[in-house]
């Protein structure tokens, strides 16, 4: 075909063929042809190749067949890259032609050029985001990559730079780098110990009387939306084989993340009240409005962003490799967290200046100005840790990819033990709770017989039995 097309343009110039399978552009390159210094185009079937007058120096006239197959996806395929096969640090898995296979031939039969040509390949289908662009030709039966560019690419078209005129097409592929599986064990290891200390939580704070306050219920709804997430991420996250499965689970995903940066916002709220009173609300003693708007606020505003996420684009729950927002829609998230980050500083700011003015005037060790003064560093560190792990996330892109990946995996595993070892066991309070229930237990399975038999008057307290004891420090 190339022969016939040559010849044909050698005798009457620039020829066009357009059929069902297959599109053919010809031309004649003299040194006319590059004048303007301008590259010589050719085009068929929606792919495209750009010459550079550098690229074939002529001195006599040379013809040029530009020519896109169709149909021959399936049968290239079995020549392709395999799967499983490494490039860098990367393995490449799913392996499959996006695109037409262009060739371009000249009368001389130039093969290697000084300048690379430029080739944009129309995909065969829309490319998905998380998928890797190779720019291949034909080489001795198989295809390689050696030696052509990628430079560009969108859902609909690829551009490539390659060095040599040959065959080209365009291959995708999924990728997976060496270190996933030790990211997949890391998030996995750290989210099941985050699950156990979000659950210990939940259940102190339910059941710990002596710590009841409109913190702790601040933080009961931060450890009920965290401890949820947590779990989900864990069960579902790969969970992409039915696609309205994976965009409810994707949706529930941003609902319970957003709605655990809102029970911050409400916190440093509170902080400021509390400093503005210098006093610890009582939990008991909150007014039934409060509870109702913070449920509404806590709750509510979450469900807004998702259900105006959803209907501006709801194709952008779930991607093909995990149930969470597309990269292109990933802004719907992490845009309100910003800013409730932002407002907290802002709050936190304000808490700083009036503690300083009540320390000013009054004296630092009042137990009211110390409790707030702890509550204040909890809230930042609340913050800190919560902040601090999504910005990792965010900048997961050029060299420093790897670094942000492992940081974001690392402090997103540990949120639960920070909330556990902060709210509980650096609380003297819950402390106190814990070792007054391991009393009791103690008790409770000590054998009758050793009660029966100890004497002990009834008008004198036992002095020893640390569960009594426990139950007067409450």
């Amino acid at each position: 075909i190339s022969t016939v097309a040559l010849s044909i343009t050698f005798a009457k110039g620039e020829q066009n063929v357009d059929q069902n399978s297959m599109g053919i552009q010809t031309n004649l390159i003299s040194p006319e042809s590059f004048e303007n210094n301008e590259a010589l185009k050719l085009e068929a079937k929606g792919d495209q190749i750009a010459i550079h007058p550098r690229a074939v120096a002529v001195t006599d006239p040379i013809a040029v067949a530009f020519i896109s197959h169709g149909g021959l996806e399936s049968l290239l395929e079995e020549t392709l890259l395999r799967n499983g096969t490494f490039q860098g640090n990367e393995i490449l898995k799913d392996v499959h032609m996006n695109s037409r296979l262009i060739s371009v031939f000249t009368s001389n039969q130039i093969t290697n050029i000084s300048t690379p040509v430029n080739l944009t390949f129309q995909h065969l289908q829309s490319k998905v985001v998380q998928e890797k662009v190779l720019c291949v030709h034909l080489n001795s039966g198989a295809l390689s990559d050696h030696g052509c560019q990628h430079l560009f690419s969108n859902t609909t078209h690829t551009q490539c730079s390659c060095q040599y005129l040959s065959s080209f097409a365009v291959l995708m592929a999924t990728t997976h780098k060496q270190g996933d599986l030790i990211l997949t064990i890391i998030s996995f290891l750290g989210l099941s110990i985050s699950i156990i200390c979000l659950f210990l939580c939940i259940v102190t704070f339910l059941f710990c009387r002596s710590s009841h306050n409109s913190s702790t219920f601040i933080h009961l709804q931060l450890s009920f939306c965290l401890f949820f997430a947590d779990l989900l991420f864990i069960i579902g996250i790969d969970k992409t084989g039915n696609k309205i499965l994976c965009s409810v689970i994707t949706g529930i995903l941003k609902y319970l993340f957003l709605a655990c940066f809102v029970w911050m916002f409400l916190e440093a709220v509170n902080l400021y009240l509390i400093v503005r009173n210098l006093k610890v609300a009582n939990y008991s003693g909150a007014s039934k409005y409060m509870k109702i708007s913070m449920y509404l606020i806590g709750y509510g505003f979450p469900v807004l962003i998702v259900a105006i996420s959803a209907a501006i684009n709801p194709g952008a729950f779930g991607t093909l490799y995990r149930c969470w927002l597309n990269p292109n829609f990933i802004w719907s998230f992490t845009g309100p967290i910003c800013v409730i980050i932002v407002v907290n500083l802002v709050f936190f700011c304000l808490i700083l200046k009036n503690l300083h003015e009540k320390l000013a005037s009054l004296n630092s060790e009042i137990s009211a100005v110390r409790n707030t003064r702890s509550l204040m560093f909890k809230a930042v560190a609340h913050v800190f840790i919560l902040g601090v792990t999504w910005c990792f996330g965010l900048f997961q892109y050029g060299h420093l990819e790897d670094v942000m990946a492992y940081m974001f995996t690392i402090f997103n595993s540990v949120q639960g033990i920070f909330i556990f070892l902060v709210h509980c066991l650096l609380n003297q309070k819950v402390r106190e709770a814990y070792w007054h229930w391991i009393c009791c237990i103690k008790d409770t399975r000590s054998p009758v017989s050793e009660i029966t038999m100890t004497s002990v008057p009834i008008s004198k307290p036992l002095a020893n039995e640390p569960c009594t004891n426990a139950e007067h420090k409450q």
